[in-house]
């Protein structure tokens, strides 16, 4: 057939069928035309045949574009830009003359829109991508829905929209790409290529979104798409490839934003999958060897990510595994051993095994090795000694298979460990363990035992060993250290020196002044020996003279001079010490000062311990000064020479014992002084560092050899009064535990060692931690260890003669709180003995200070209370009186007395009614609310007090002042930061303040509907709004920045995680099995006998440490392994309160990126409460009923949100004390019902709904004229918010419900409810209707749990779920998962639309957020056959009832980004039993609505089993039902459906939102019908969202 094409003499005819039938045969299997000598021969075949073919040839265009699919195909082998711009032309030319009607059209136009788009890959030309979109949407316009390839058409229509969104940014492009891929969705058949393809593709998009904006929603839709490709299809492998590569850089993006570990272990665990996927042959070697660098990059982020040493090992032998196989050639391979290299060095980093260090070290000398001889290939010298390394190698090799428990062995592996942490800081591994070897400071303390007995020459020996012994192990420098066994002391000399300060004062009086340096040499000596003597006041003023005029003489002469004015400070110290005259210590502190300005710049010689001892007395002495005088410029002296101290001994080094005593000292006094800094003006970044020093100084202390336990008592006491500021600060609940704990901890293991009088000072403040913690918890057994420590201070003080005024005053405050607690008369009348005994005692000439008369103030007042003795208010009043006249006006506790001071006033008032007094409490309540420096919730009380006042004086405009300031003040007091259980705290201390707000802008002189709504918003559902501001997406912003747009999510992002509450911790769980491990390893070590008293620390080089290692090698290396791994790590608060830094920081970055913001034009509301126009548009799916009733201003009111305006309707009936006794009857109706009770409560609830239908909700309804008549009508939707303890009202159920009655809200509306108008807003953020309804992505996950331990079983479960199985099947895919755990729920929860639970449900009244639904728990593990040294003790085990437990905590912390439907099958999913956070509304709904579900369904209370399934059941068969009306009215055109008048709650239902409340109505109402009167039964089921 060739030699016939090729012949020219033929006629046309068969000229053209000869080419053509070669051409044809040449071209058959195009699919394998992948060798470029078969597609030179195809194409020649192809240009000779369409030479010759006329013009007007039928086939011609069918010609042209075969020819233009294989130059385009060879285009894809050799990359010439010939063979594409060829094939565009030839395929232009044959579109030009295909037919209109011809078959083969569609697909001529898509082959040219392909190769315009890889043409538009090598030359980005914008106008190639443009011209292929254009034929693209021409084959689909033209092309039938039924052919095989359009499919195909509609997926590279996507995939090139959605690549000029990329490039462009034009949205409308995006949202194209999205409803083109959506409709392959809806044609395709499930498990089918293109339903995976579609999938993939979507799930690109959406990364690439996240990429542009990084809003979390993006991301999160991206991870849930391509899981649904893997999990839902059948992806082919390249799919699955895609798929896994896609994930593995999704997670690790997220990892970037959430630091959360286990998205890195997600991430390197779909990379590994992405690399097996992978075969080894020669044409996938390069791509391969790629996803291999990848994977171990991943590996070597999450080694550095974690500190626990098991997940490096793991990372350590996946790594190696990957790597073994791997050929030479890879282009990668240095870089690869780099990660396996980096992943070694932080192996031994967390371990500091002496194994991992050799490993660490051979890793080294094998990519050394590696890169001197690439680069010696390119002629380049060799960069790494490796000569150095394999020394290194030798002496860890030594060191790792010596016996471990040789406390020498253990000196150089602790010595090469601290000096590899800190070289591996600022360089790669490969040169610090090369520095490590050549500069290291690897030094060791020897000890030797000199007993009298024992020769010279004998411990010369051992010395020598010693010393050869440590070359060998590689130590650099070693210390000797000989310890004197059973040394005799000699008699004492006959006669000692009268008065050595005597001599001294003649030796300086007689002093001729001359500038020779052996002179200075000796009076520098005599000042030594003068300042460690015991000198009288006459020699103190000769020397202080003498100083003066020789640093007169020494002027010029800077070091010199500077050395004189040292001494002469400590002089001046000396005399304020004698004399206490306090221009001594100012002296002091200016001739420091000066001392400090004459100094040399870049003095480096070795530290003057005489100068450095006297800046640590100054900076102490000044501090205390200032505690007595306020003087802000006398504490910032302080400050500035402890910074002199630690600058002039950094760093600390165990082997220097006085360089680390001023350390210590230096830091102690910068700590002190920052906390008095703290409580001069207020501000708690000063507290925060003070608690920063003095945890560093506790860590230090216990590291210095001989550290006693009276050292450490000052630093321990510190630290708990500073962590107990902290909690009065921040109201941090952990941060008064972590006080306790340590106090307890020292006084158990030290406790012996300490005298009387620190025993006393530590036991007092243990009392006084315990009672504040009882204040809080109101735990009984708080406020028993309370008194019990507060009455063994009292006797240890007494006994020692000390200052006993402040356990005298704490033991009064512990009997306070006992008697507030249990009334006992008896703990009040001890309280004012001990209150009086502490101010009053006639015996003691100590002056109470401001805290000691305040706290008295606060007893007395209390005692006034019950015994309403005036004189004891009186007393009260005079103590705070004084109280204040002795608090600085910018101090932390002057707007603590102002308060109490305000309740004395008003108590005097109750007592002698004078309008004087309220008036003087206001202003008491003002200047403590107008303290700058006062703690929060100290003035949020003041600013509430200020407002009851002013309520009773009818002073509405200053109340309505006064209750907005106090509402700013609450964002004060609540920051994210701060625990979810903490931030419940202080909102539960103003419970009625939103409402009262609200009422007090409409009783105002000029009254504002908006604002009054406003002042709801900004002071309701504070825990709610924070995350969902997080969350939300700020479209409008994009619009305007993108740039912006992308940091402001950013930052939600990693603020929202760590704002989620307590998560697992790797840090915490590691420390405390380590510490758990520690305590077994010390009470081994106790049994040993004389080692009965035995306490860390364990320095080395001790007799403890000598005497243990030669009692039990074992024990000795098993407790050093275990402190070292522990001392390794932060310690608990050090890691909790970087975390909470962490968040400040981000906070402040949120805050000054939204003034940003604010500051463009148009967006000068973002993120403030709805402006009114937005808010009317959340009612136009139906009006808004927010219910308010105030007590403080007396008036109730329904505030009616329409789309036309905000409408006030006055509730006269609705008066405050109705709604408490109305609700707390309501609360106690609902609380654990059963068969028998069951009638009684019935019939009260009964009685609550007509209350309710007749106060609040007909008189809504009838103002609306939305009472008809019943004959059928669509009834309007309604939305319900209620304010106080009004927010847990059953508005849907009020009314009369017997004897076919309609007086009641189901019969006329249909109801929904939300917590405030941003969770409204937040619940109808739009997502793309195909998103979340097209019917091939519907996914519908269903977790059951029919029985859970110490609980009724559940008998309807099993026939509930066949019911829903039923119903959701044809629309839905029904995911089913047995037993599932809380861990298995949270991972479902991100790919599911819908998610259905039946099971129990807690609602805990202590801690909302831990409310939660019981589950399974998680099946045992198998035991292991050898037993975990680091396992848990038994007492710590979790229960059972722990691990099944799904809370609030954690649903909220979840993020499902196409999520819509929650139905919560459980009894009280939505109720919240503590009437003080009403307003926050945290229940297991409103989780289910944060973690991003549209509608959340619910129970208010218990109800019956059966009652439960048949609602669902009837639920999902409508829901269902209304979706399928809805999915054909949309095929017949008919995008929106209208319901009846708007403005009467018709709602407009727009594509995209489910008809849940409809639904859910219906399915009620069929239940209330078979039996209308059990209203306990059919009422609690409620919707909640949009």
């Amino acid at each position: 057939m060739r030699p016939l094409a090729q012949r020219e003499d033929l006629p046309i005819d068969l000229m053209v069928d000869a080419r053509s039938a070669l051409f044809d045969v040449l071209t058959m299997d195009t699919e394998n035309l992948v060798d470029a000598q078969k597609l030179n021969d195809a194409i020649a075949a192809g240009e000779s045949l369409v030479k010759i073919l006329p013009s007007n040839h039928k086939a011609r265009f069918k010609y042209l574009d075969a020819l233009g699919f294989i130059k385009a195909s060879r285009y894809n082998v050799t990359k010439n830009q010939v063979d594409i711009d060829d094939a565009i032309s030839l395929g232009r030319k044959a579109l030009s003359l295909v037919p209109v009607d011809d078959p083969a059209l569609p697909n001529i136009t898509s082959n040219l829109a392909y190769n315009l788009s890889q043409r538009h890959k090598a030359t980005k030309d914008l106008c190639d991508l443009d011209e292929s979109i254009y034929h693209t949407r021409h084959v689909i316009r033209i092309a039938t829905p039924n052919r095989p390839e359009y499919h195909g058409y509609l997926l590279n229509m996507g995939s090139r929209l959605y690549l000029r969104y990329r490039i462009t940014g034009e949205l409308e492009n995006c949202n194209e790409a999205l409803a083109a891929t959506h409709q392959v969705l809806q044609l395709s058949k499930p498990r089918s290529r293109d339903h995976s393809t579609a999938l993939l593709n979507l799930g690109v998009f959406a990364g690439g979104t996240y990429e542009k904006t990084g809003f979390w929603k993006d991301l999160e839709e991206a991870i849930r798409l391509q899981k649904l490709c893997m999990d839902i299809s059948t992806p082919s492998p390249e799919s699955q490839f895609h798929c896994t590569n896609n994930l593995a850089s999704l997670y690790d993006q997220r990892f970037a934003r959430t630091k959360d570990i286990s998205d890195m272990k997600e991430a390197v665990r779909y990379q590994y999958e992405t690399v097996q996927a992978l075969p080894f042959s020669d044409s996938m070697q390069s791509t391969r060897g790629q996803h291999l660098t990848i994977y171990l990059r991943l590996l070597t982020k999450l080694a550095r990510a974690t500190t626990e040493v098991s997940d490096v090992e793991r990372a350590v032998s996946d790594a190696a595994d990957v790597l073994n196989p791997m050929p030479e050639i890879y282009a990668d391979l240095i870089l690869n051993l780099q990660s396996y290299g980096d992943l070694l060095s932080r192996k031994f980093e967390l371990s500091g095994h002496p194994m991992d260090l050799y490993r660490n070290v051979t890793g080294a000398i094998t990519l050394a090795s590696r890169f001197n001889q690439v680069t010696g290939l390119k002629g380049e010298s060799a960069c790494y000694d490796i000569t150095t390394l394999l020394i290194l190698s030798h002496y860890t090799l030594k060191l790792a298979t010596e016996p471990q428990g040789n406390p020498l062995v253990v000196q150089v592996i602790e010595a090469m460990h601290k000096e590899y942490l800190k070289l591996v800081q600022t360089m790669p591994f490969i040169d610090a363990l090369i520095k490590l070897e050549k500069d290291g400071s690897i030094n060791v303390q020897v000890i030797i035992l000199a007993p009298q007995s024992r020769s010279t020459e004998d411990m010369e020996k051992e010395w020598n060993e010693k010393v050869e012994y440590l070359k060998s192990l590689g130590a650099k420098t070693c210390q000797l250290r000989v310890k004197l066994v059973d040394l005799t002391l000699g008699d004492r000399p006959a006669t000692l020196s009268a008065d050595p300060t005597q001599k001294l004062s003649e030796s300086l009086a007689n002093c001729t002044f001359a500038l020779e340096g052996s002179f200075l040499t000796e009076q520098s000596h005599l000042y030594d020996q003068y300042i460690q003597g015991n000198a009288t006041l006459q020699a103190i003023e000769i020397a202080a003279k003498s100083s003066e005029t020789l640093s007169n003489l020494l002027k010029g002469e800077s070091a010199e001079q500077s050395r004189v004015l040292d001494r002469l400070s400590g002089i001046f110290t000396l005399l304020y010490e004698k004399n206490k005259v306090e221009s001594d210590l100012l002296k002091a502190s200016s001739t420091m000062k000066e001392s400090l300005r004459l100094r040399p710049a870049g003095d480096d010689e070795d530290v003057d311990h005489t100068r450095t001892e006297i800046l640590c007395q100054l900076a102490h002495k000044l501090r205390f000064r200032h505690v007595q005088t306020r003087d802000e410029k006398i504490l910032d002296d302080s400050i500035t020479f402890a910074n002199e101290i630690i600058s002039s001994v950094t760093p600390f080094n165990p082997g220097r014992s006085p360089e680390n005593k001023f350390y210590i000292s230096g830091k102690t006094a910068l700590a002190k002084a920052s906390r008095s800094k703290y409580f001069l003006n207020g501000d708690v970044e000063n507290l925060d560092k003070a608690i920063e020093y003095v945890q560093e100084c506790l860590k230090l202390q216990s590291q210095l050899p001989f550290s006693k336990a009276n050292n450490s008592v000052d630093l321990v006491n510190q630290f708990a009064l500073m962590m107990r500021s902290r909690f009065d600060e921040y109201g941090e609940l952990r941060d008064l535990v972590l006080a306790i704990e340590h106090v307890q901890d020292f006084l158990n293991v030290k406790g012996k060692e300490l005298p009387q009088s620190s025993r006393a000072v530590l036991t007092s403040n243990l009392g006084l931690l315990y009672e504040q913690k009882c204040e809080r918890s109101k735990v009984t057994c708080d406020i028993q260890e309370a008194i019990k420590y507060c009455q063994r201070a009292m006797e240890l003080a007494k006994d020692t003669g000390i200052y006993w005024k402040g356990p005298c005053i704490n033991l009064g405050s512990a009997l306070l709180e006992s008697y507030m607690q249990g009334k006992n008369m008896e703990d009040l009348t001890r309280a004012v003995e001990y209150a009086r005994m502490a101010v009053d005692d006639p015996f003691s000439t100590e002056t109470p200070n401001s805290t000691i008369l305040m706290d008295a103030a606060m007893i007395l007042k209390a005692s006034y209370q019950r015994t309403k003795d005036p004189t004891e208010l009186e007393q009260a009043r005079e103590y705070l009186r004084k109280s204040l006249s002795r608090i600085p006006l910018s101090h932390t506790g002057r707007a603590t007395a102002f308060y109490h001071h305000g309740e004395a006033l008003e108590q005097l008032h109750c007592l002698r009614p004078s309008e004087i007094a309220i008036d003087e409490a206001i202003e008491a309540y003002n200047n403590a609310f107008n303290s700058s420096s006062g703690r929060v919730s100290t003035r949020l009380k003041a600013a509430y007090s200020t407002a009851r006042l002013l309520s009773g004086k009818r002073m509405w405009d200053e109340l309505n002042c006064t209750l907005a300031k106090a509402i700013d003040c609450i964002k004060i007091a609540c920051p994210t930061s701060l625990p979810v259980r903490d931030r419940q705290y202080f909102l539960s201390m103003v419970p009625g303040l939103p409402a009262d707000t609200a009422a007090a802008t409409l009783q105002a002189s000029t009254p504002n509907a908006y604002q009054a709504v406003r002042s709801l918003e900004l002071s309701r559902g504070i825990i709610l709004g924070s995350t969902m501001d997080y969350r939300s997406e700020a479209k409008h912003l994009e619009a305007v920045s993108p740039d912006l747009f992308r940091e402001w999510n950013h930052l939600c992002m990693e603020l929202d995680t760590l704002s989620q509450g307590p998560r697992a911790d790797e840090r915490t769980t590691r420390r405390q099995r380590l510490s758990m491990a520690l305590t077994k390893v010390i009470r081994f070590i106790r049994q040993i006998p004389s080692m009965e008293s035995f306490s860390p620390p364990l320095p080395h080089g001790s007799l403890l440490a000598h005497q243990l290692e030669t009692a039990s090698p074992e024990l000795f290396g098993t407790f050093n392994a275990l402190q070292r791994e522990l001392d390794s790590l932060p310690t608990e608060n050090e890691s909790g309160r970087r975390e909470t830094k962490r968040q400040q920081e981000l906070s402040s970055r949120l805050n000054g990126l939204k003034s940003t913001i604010r500051s463009i034009p148009g967006l000068e509301e973002f993120l403030l409460p709805l402006p009114e126009k937005s808010l009317l548009d959340l009612a136009r799916r139906g009006p808004i009923f927010i219910v308010n009733c105030s007590d403080l201003v007396g008036r109730s009111d329904v505030f009616i949100i329409q789309s036309s305006g905000i409408k006030v309707l006055r509730l006269p009936m609705l008066r405050h004390e109705d709604v408490e006794r109305w609700m707390n009857e309501h609360d106690d109706v609902i609380q654990g019902w059963t068969l028998r009770t069951f009638p009684e409560k019935n019939a009260r609830m009964r009685d609550v709904l007509r209350w309710l239908w007749q106060t609040v909700v007909k008189p809504i309804l009838s103002h609306l004229t939305m009472i008809s008549d019943g004959s059928g009508a669509t009834k309007p939707r309604v939305y319900w918010i209620g304010t106080g303890r009004l927010s847990t009202a059953p508005f849907h159920a009020a009314g009369e419900h017997e004897n076919h009655s309609t007086e009641n809200a189901i019969s006329h509306v249909i109801s929904t409810y939300v917590p405030t108008l941003r969770a409204l807003s937040f619940a109808m953020e739009s997502t793309p209707e195909e998103q979340a309804y097209s019917k091939p992505n519907r996914h519908l996950f269903i977790a059951e749990s029919a029985s859970a331990p110490g609980t009724a079983a559940l008998p309807s479960v099993e026939e509930e779920i066949r019911q829903i199985t039923e119903a959701a099947s044809p629309h839905a895919t029904v995911v089913r998962t047995p037993s599932p755990t809380p861990a298995s729920v949270l991972s479902e929860l991100p790919l599911a639309n819908m998610v259905h639970f039946a099971c129990h449900a807690i609602s805990d009244p202590l801690d909302l957020a831990n409310s939660h639904l019981l589950l399974h728990a998680p099946p045992p593990t198998s035991p292991s056959s050898q037993p975990d040294p680091l396992a848990p003790l038994p007492e710590s085990q979790p229960s059972l009832q722990d691990k099944n437990k799904l809370t609030v905590r954690s649903i909220s912390a979840a993020r499902s980004p196409s999520a819509e439907l929650a139905y919560l099958s459980a009894c009280s999913a939505a109720e919240t039993r503590k009437a003080s956070l009403a307003d926050e509304s945290i229940h297991i709904a409103s989780a289910f609505q944060l973690a991003g579900f549209r509608h959340v369904v619910g129970t208010l209370w218990q109800t019956k089993d059966g009652c439960c399934k048949d609602v669902a059941g009837e639920f999902y068969r409508g829901l269902f039902g209304r979706v399928e009306e809805g999915e054909r009215r949309r095929r017949k055109g008919k995008w929106r459906e209208r319901v009846e008048d708007d403005e009467v709650g018709g709602e407009e239902r727009e594509e995209g939102f489910l008809p849940v409340a409809e639904a859910l109505h219906d399915a009620v109402v069929k239940l209330r019908e078979e039996n209308p009167g059990k209203l306990l039964a059919w009422a609690p089921f409620v919707c909640f969202g949009a």
